[in-house]
């Protein structure tokens, strides 16, 4: 997982990274200048030993991460923009970044970021959320889903508020 911040913010961002317990693994002081994104979590498979999709499984809690940034000077909100900020997660054997939608159009004003048929790549979820298990389709886990996204966000905000138990992984 990573952040980038926008190319005219600078400042020193401290990441303490911790294993599933709780146990600090690391803590890394970074100079950040020229929007360089910060790495907040390294590889899912070295971050996590499970990966809590299946049926079958226990749940697992993965690594975690605190991060700090202290900009050298004040940044406006609108420079900023709107949390999550510009988080995102890198695909390993392609090198594609997954970001938000909003963020990044193609020239025919496109959002890069949001498939043909109106599907977001990256979804910002609360922290009960529970994910549909592998190859359940989200669809099935979460039946207004659709609603919300068909309608862009503007219907079913709460959509992730009513799991079909048979399509998602259980609340730990």
């Amino acid at each position: 997982m990573h952040l980038a911040l926008p190319s005219e913010v600078s400042g020193v961002a401290t990441v303490v990274r911790k294993d599933a317990s709780g146990t600090e693994l690391e803590s890394q002081q970074l100079n950040i200048s020229s929007g360089n994104a910060i790495d907040i979590l390294g590889r899912s498979n070295l971050t996590i030993s499970s990966s809590n999709t299946a049926k079958d499984q226990t749940f697992v809690m993965g690594h975690s991460a605190e991060l700090t940034f202290l900009p050298d000077a004040p940044v406006a909100l609108q420079t900023m923009g709107k949390a999550p900020y510009d988080l995102f997660i890198k695909v390993l054997n392609t090198g594609h970044e997954i970001h938000f939608a909003g963020r990044y159009f193609a020239e025919d004003g496109s959002d890069k970021y949001i498939d043909s048929a109106g599907f977001p790549w990256a979804l910002m979820v609360p922290d009960y959320w529970q994910w549909p298990y592998e190859r359940a389709n989200i669809h099935d886990g979460y039946p207004a889903f659709d609603d919300w996204y068909l309608s862009a966000g503007t219907e079913s905000k709460n959509w992730y508020d009513s799991p079909v138990a048979e399509f998602v992984f259980p609340a730990n």
